[in-house]
């Protein structure tokens, strides 16, 4: 039924991702499908690209009952005609990338079915100068006002046309108390895209917030590349007994765990935006970031702690601040999660997905 009451028109929505953004975005997506399933909406998801594990998506979705309508024919392929032929097959009413590279493929599609598209737009310099005259794309989506305000100076799409959606979340309904944390504090960074000196500071500030609060356990993902020197130093540190390594995998997806966490950092600089921290903040944990990423949600000491990349030392300062001022750091987790509830708002979010899919429909 529509929020009015009336029934709505059945729609199929494409979904096109690769599959390292359907495994990142599936803790956001997940709890929107069975919504959009009373809303009429149905989904099928197609990766452009091959992809060995495919499969391995499948448990990352946690409704059982839409995983047929979720998961149909539309696997990978290299070959857009073969992709136009599946679409075209499954009476597809709207095109969604998920992804930037994904808007490539999607008004590729489109150009071919005349199925109209719409494009989210999660980092900086998202977007082609082909979208500013392009009749199929009825909306550019920037998940963040940073994002947003990149597309409306680049000229890459009619203002009239950027619509800024930020992602749904279902907030923890206190935050994360480290004051009252009786046992071991575990603190989860997340290293997929950092560097090796990015890296290395990290177990330094482990080190270092050791000397002064020693209950106190580590996770830390990392590249495998770099696993090799980053064991070697935590040999050297004697952290092998307090640090946890979680290679970073294709298919890992580290806001399965981040609930479970005291502390969340991110580690490195994305041009794209990195739901983790936002998840964090969802979930009441108190977050360190490093600056320079399009989320407009880390506010520096008030939703999170912020470091300067470029000065990866300032972590281990900004890290033993968090975990010491246990007052302060919890004053910052509720605001970040008041902020969530405000900015964030799950039904907010698939309001304005169901929208955009009826008005692209309507325009067909």
């Amino acid at each position: 039924m529509s929020p009015g009451g009336t029934q709505s028109k059945n729609l199929r929505v494409a979904w096109i991702t690769d599959f390292q953004t359907a495994v990142g975005l599936s803790s956001l997506l997940d709890p929107l499908v069975g919504p959009f399933s009373r809303q009429n909406v149905q989904f099928s998801l197609l990766c452009p690209q091959e992809v060995k594990d495919f499969k391995n998506v499948r448990p990352l979705l946690q409704d059982q009952d839409m995983l047929d309508s979720l998961f149909t024919s539309h696997k990978s392929s290299h070959n857009i005609s073969r992709a136009v032929d599946e679409i075209s097959g499954a009476n597809i009413d709207i095109l969604h990338s998920l992804d930037d590279k994904s808007s490539l493929v999607a008004a590729e599609i489109s150009q071919r079915t005349g199925i109209p598209y719409i494009a989210s737009c999660m980092s900086l310099g998202s977007g082609r100068k082909a979208w500013s005259s392009d009749p199929q794309l009825i909306a550019a989506l920037p998940s963040s006002t940073i994002i947003r305000e990149d597309l409306l100076e680049r000229h890459v799409v009619p203002p009239s046309k950027i619509v800024l959606l930020r992602a749904g979340l279902i907030p923890a309904d206190e935050p994360k108390s480290l004051a009252d944390c009786n046992g071991m504090i575990a603190i989860f960074a997340d290293g997929t895209k950092c560097d090796r000196p990015g890296l290395r500071e990290a177990l330094i500030g482990f080190d270092e917030l050791r000397k002064i609060e020693n209950d106190c356990t580590f996770f830390l993902v990392c590249p495998e590349k770099h696993e090799k020197n980053l064991r070697r130093l935590a040999d050297e540190l004697d952290l092998q007994h307090d640090l946890t390594f979680i290679i970073a995998k294709t298919d890992s997806n580290p806001a399965k765990i981040i609930p479970s966490t005291n502390v969340f950092i991110s580690l490195g600089v994305r041009e794209q935006l990195d739901v983790n921290p936002l998840m964090a903040m969802a979930a009441g944990v108190p977050v360190i970031a490093a600056k320079g990423a399009p989320c407009d949600f880390l506010i520096d000491e008030t939703t999170a702690m912020l470091f300067d990349p470029v000065k990866p030392a300032q972590l281990t300062g900004k890290l033993i601040e968090t975990v010491t001022d246990k007052s302060e750091t919890d004053a910052r987790s509720a605001r970040a999660l008041q902020y969530v509830r405000e900015n964030h708002d799950q039904l907010k979010c698939l309001r304005g997905f169901v929208n955009f899919y009826r008005q692209a429909a309507s325009e067909m």
